[in-house]
């Protein structure tokens, strides 16, 4: 995979250094549908993994988390087990569903980012 998607050139640079906070997310807008992915026991903390399984790169895990809210933190809201459902219960468990967008988007987010 090219290094043209990697994760910092989505970011601006103000003042020479990368804004992690100051980017174009919010105002983008998705043209296709999203694909639904069941949570797996093994993607417990790994939208790494997710990434792989669904796009062939471990590059655009921070994008299936900003297309799903209602993961917020990837330690805490990722597919636990069964054992931590009291501790966490709000996370994820194996089974629900979260939003996968298409790779075109992500591609089209990417010149959209840079013409911002």
């Amino acid at each position: 995979m090219s290094t043209l998607f990697n994760r910092s050139n989505f970011i601006k640079t103000v003042n020479g250094e990368k804004d992690f906070l100051l980017n174009s997310f919010s105002k983008f807008v998705w043209k296709r549908a999203f694909k639904n992915y069941r949570i797996v026991y093994e993607d417990y903390m790994r939208p790494d993994l997710i990434s792989q399984k669904n796009y062939g790169t471990i590059d655009y895990w921070w994008i299936i988390l900003l297309t799903n809210p209602n993961i917020e933190d990837i330690w805490n809201d990722m597919a636990i087990n069964s054992d931590q459902e009291t501790q966490y219960p709000t996370a994820l468990v194996p089974g629900e569903m979260i939003s996968i967008p298409s790779i075109l988007d992500i591609q089209d987010f990417y010149t959209f980012n840079k013409k911002q």
